[in-house]
């Protein structure tokens, strides 16, 4: 595959990744304050509870890392890149898992 190619594949998936990131936060804030939940990740309980530490563990880092990442595979050949594709992949299953586990405490909080 072409190297442009395999560069926007790159750019895609980390937009998809920035996208789960911030869905995962907004749905975690909202099930935290509802009471009936609780932060599961022991380094994140500080951060999801604050908000100026939340947008910047959440929104302002992950930006900047979404941004350098794709110059990044500039420099590099295909097995490379499709290396990052595949490390993307495997982080994506996890953020897709996490959404469907936010899908189904909503709808727990709901059915209370």
């Amino acid at each position: 595959m072409e190297l442009y190619a395999l560069n926007d594949i790159v750019r895609r998936r980390l937009r998809l990744l920035y996208m789960l990131n911030i869905i995962d936060w907004v749905c975690t804030v909202i099930l935290l304050s509802s009471g009936g939940f609780y932060e599961v990740n022991p380094l994140m309980r500080p951060i999801v509870t604050s908000v100026p530490l939340g947008c910047l563990i959440k929104g302002v880092l992950p930006a900047a890392i979404v941004a350098a990442i794709p110059r990044l595979t500039l420099k590099l050949d295909c097995t490379g890149i499709t290396k990052i594709i595949r490390f993307t992949n495997i982080i994506l299953t996890f953020y897709i898992a996490l959404c469907v586990n936010h899908v189904f405490n909503f709808i727990l909080l709901f059915l209370r």
